[in-house]
Order: C-alpha cells, then structure tokens, then sequence
C-alpha cells in the first residue's frame, strides 16, 4: 500500500507511484474512490486546490525489483514486510529500489544525516533594488524535512522561489524543504521597497549555514555611481560563484560584515548621445504637388524617449519592431508623435507632405539623426536638373 499527502494551490494533475506495468488500484481521495488516469505514460489524478491525502495499493505475486515514483516526490518513507528501511534507495530516474541494485547494497548502515550549504547572492543595484540567493545544497542520509536560513535578507519582499524539491519561503525568511539525497540548487528572488544604503546578513543563520557568503554587485552606473565598503573583495574566478556572475566584482561577506554603498553620483548627468540613423524614401506626386514618404530609423535612444515630427509633414502611420503605434500631440503642441519604450530603436513611419515647395527639410523630426540617406522616386516625365544642401 502508499500515502500521498498533496498540497495544491491551482487545479491539475498529480502524479502517483506506479506505470503501466505496475498500476495502482482502489485509489481513494480524502477517504474517497477515485479514478486513475494515465497522462504521459504514469498513472496521475486531478486534484482541486487544497490538502488532499490519497491512499492506494499494489498488487503482485512477488515483491518487484524497483518502483518509479513522482519526481515531485517529497519525503519518502519505506517499509517492507513491516520492516522500516531507513535509507531507502531512490536514484537520479525516478526509480525507488526495493531489492538490492546491481552493483550491491548493504551500505544503509555507513549513511549519515549531512547537509552542507554553499551561498552565492547576486546583488541588482536597479531600481528597485533586487537580490538573487543560490543555495547549493549537499545531501546525504535519509528523506527528510530541513530548514535553512534565515535566507531572505532584512526588508526584501519574495519575488520567486525555485527548487527542484518542495520547498516553501516562511514569514522568518527560512526555506523549509523536503530534502532527499543529492546536489540541488534553490534560487529565492527578493526586491528592496526603498533606496539601499548598506546590506547585511540575518542574525540569526546557525549551521550548516556557512560563515562566509559570495556575493555578486552588479552595478547600474546610469542609476547611481557607488563606492563599496565593509567587505573584502575577492578574484570572482576563484570562487565557485555561478558563470554569468564571475564576470562582475565579488566579495566575501561574513556574519557581521556590512556592506556600504557610498552614492557618488546619481543619475548620469553627460549620458551618452542618442544615435540613430534614419533612412527616407520619397515618392513626389503625378502633379509635383507633394509627396509620399516612408521614414526607417534604426539605432539607440539613450535620453530622449519621445519622437515627434513637424508641419508640414503630416504623420500618417508608426511601427515599431513591426507593431502599429499610437500618434499622439502634447497639450499645446503641433507636433504629433510617439512613445518611445525600448532603448533600441527599430522605427518605420509613413508620412505626407502636401507642398509644392522644392525645399524640403533634411530630416523633419524634432531630434537630431546620426546619419541620413534619402531616396527620390518621381513620376514619368519629371527629371532632377540639380540639388543642394546633400
């Protein structure tokens, strides 16, 4: 027989012990039977949200060599013929080991209860402020439930935490997770709801919690230029710190460090300027009395996040990385334009300009271009005798 202790917080499937060669029977739901469905070659049932206990059993002529089991599997507790087993055998597949596997058993008893920790943080001086905590957790022994932290640091809200195993963030800031045997990583994604001056580790981490920490500082120099104090700083290349982090500065923080940010500057005063290259096709009319445009920019915008084009051209129609756009005009204003929400700009925009002056101006936006390129289509019969000004 087996009892599974689900909880659920959206409605789906929950898969159970057993396959198709091995399938569980007089399955019931909180004391009542239920129907087993088969979804991706495991027998699994639907669950509403809530704690749900469910209760089912096997039937063979002889005890099977190995079972598979959910890979949601928390906690594992085995008996066979009412005999505990104290390390029960489950490996990297799935597969819960009834008899001894190939390569022997008998070593249950040399198996110790250990938990070590390794703790990187990567610190996002953005706005708002956001730190990312790996936890890098050794274990060996039994199937069993441990807390570790406090892992949160002091006045951060929880964005996202991500486990391999089932694990749930308390309100003290610890991690509560149903351990098994082996390596995993859990990442807990935490904001700060005001400006950081300094940060500083929990008081209150105790063993297997290490003494020292790695962290991360990734910089936002257009945001706030800071100097670091209180923590020495370490070779990111010799540490084990995660491959995308070693590329920044890194520094070892201990139970009473404090790290300090002293602001040197904020903002970016002298950002540097826009550059965007414009493209523009023209087509004059049959009667020379205006002309068609299609205006391509492409670049990057760095300070001004708004483009907005003069009389007399008369602005038709806007996209964006091929996305239409609202034109809209400021109160007061006879420029008509758009919001701009990327840095980088991808821009097309058809425009018309209803005049048969022969003097055009070189770009009619309201911002100044890096480059310009200008094309001139004209009808049958029209020639170009000469230009100036390119």
């Amino acid at each position: 027989r087996f009892a599974q202790t689900w909880q659920v917080h959206k409605n789906g499937w929950a898969m159970l012990p057993g396959d198709a060669k091995r399938w569980p029977k007089d399955l019931r739901v909180d004391g009542e039977p239920a129907i087993v469905t088969e979804r991706g070659g495991a027998p699994s049932i639907y669950l509403a949200p809530g704690k749900h206990r469910i209760e089912g059993a096997f039937a063979w002529t002889q005890l099977p060599q190995s079972l598979r089991v959910p890979g949601t599997l928390g906690l594992l507790t085995l008996a066979i013929n009412e005999k505990t087993i104290d390390f029960p055998d489950l490996d990297d597949r799935g597969m819960l080991w009834l008899g001894e596997r190939r390569t022997g058993g008998g070593k249950d008893k040399a198996i110790q209860d250990t938990l070590a920790l390794q703790v990187f943080r990567h610190v996002d001086d953005n706005l708002p402020m956001q730190v990312t905590t790996r936890i890098k957790l050794d274990v060996s022994g039994r199937h069993r439930e441990i807390l570790i932290g406090p892992a949160m640091l002091g006045g951060f809200l929880p964005l996202a935490l991500n486990a391999p195993l089932p694990a749930r963030l308390e309100a003290d800031g610890q991690v509560r997770v149903q351990a098994r045997p082996g390596n995993w990583t859990i990442t807990l994604v935490a904001r700060h709801p005001k400006p950081v001056d300094a940060l500083a580790r929990p008081k209150q981490q105790a063993a297997p919690w290490p003494k020292a920490e790695v962290w991360a500082f990734n910089a936002r120099n257009n945001l706030r230029l800071v100097e670091i104090t209180g923590a020495p700083a370490i070779d990111p290349r010799q540490t084990t710190l995660p491959p995308a982090w070693q590329k920044l500065p890194a520094y070892i923080v201990g139970p009473d460090t404090r790290l300090t940010f002293i602001t040197k500057r904020r903002g970016n005063p002298d950002p540097a300027p826009d550059q965007i290259h414009l493209k523009r096709t023209l087509w004059l009319d049959f009667d020379g009395g205006g002309y068609t445009t299609r205006d391509t920019m492409n670049g990057t915008m760095r300070a001004g996040w708004r483009l907005e084009m003069a009389p007399p051209f008369a602005l038709g129609r806007v996209a964006i990385n091929g996305k239409d756009q609202f034109i809209t005009r400021a109160e007061g204003s006879d420029k008509v334009g758009v919001e701009l929400r990327q840095g980088q700009l991808n821009l097309t925009a058809d425009s018309r300009l209803d005049a048969d002056d022969r003097t055009l101006d070189a770009v009619g936006w309201d911002h100044d271009m890096r480059s310009l390129n200008l094309t001139l289509y004209m009808p049958p019969g029209w020639r170009a005798f000469h230009v100036t000004g390119a």
